[in-house]
């Protein structure tokens, strides 16, 4: 697994980073050279997917209020949302049919135990993962994970 933040990819406003690929292709070059493969792990997505350490924020003990991937503000959910399939879209565009990129893990430990709180269902956040997966079955491995509860 080859874990990336999304401010690897974007700034602050979300625009792309002109090279934001040098360090994934040196890696991914690196690996296939020691016939090792790769899973491109998304470990942060804008906003936190969790609020914990391992996202790119610490919530402490607010981790719920401090994850605007999945909770929050609408706008700010949907704009997180979209700049995640954004990023998607670039790295699979980039490495699909790469024989070193074995998968993507769509997103690390997507869920804590606040969701049951949450008024969301299961439906609906298992909803924001398999859009991903909808839009690039046909040219990629995906894998969904979960951590154990």
């Amino acid at each position: 697994m080859t874990p990336f933040w999304y401010r690897n990819i974007v700034d602050e406003k979300g625009d792309f980073y002109t090279e934001w690929y040098k360090t994934f292709d040196w890696f991914i070059k690196e690996a296939g050279e020691r016939g090792m493969y790769v899973i491109l792990d998304f470990h942060g997505a804008p906003g936190s997917q969790s609020g914990s350490d391992h996202s790119g924020v610490d919530g402490g003990d607010d981790k719920m209020g401090a994850s605007v991937f999945f909770f929050g503000d609408e706008k700010e959910v949907k704009e997180n949302q979209e700049l995640y399939y954004k990023i998607w879209e670039e790295i699979v565009k980039r490495y699909e049919g790469n024989p070193v990129v074995a998968g993507y893990d769509l997103l690390n430990e997507p869920y804590c135990t606040y969701r049951y709180n949450s008024g969301r269902s299961d439906e609906e956040l298992h909803k924001i993962l398999w859009e991903v997966y909808d839009r690039h079955t046909a040219a990629s491995v995906l894998l969904i994970k979960t951590m154990s509860l």
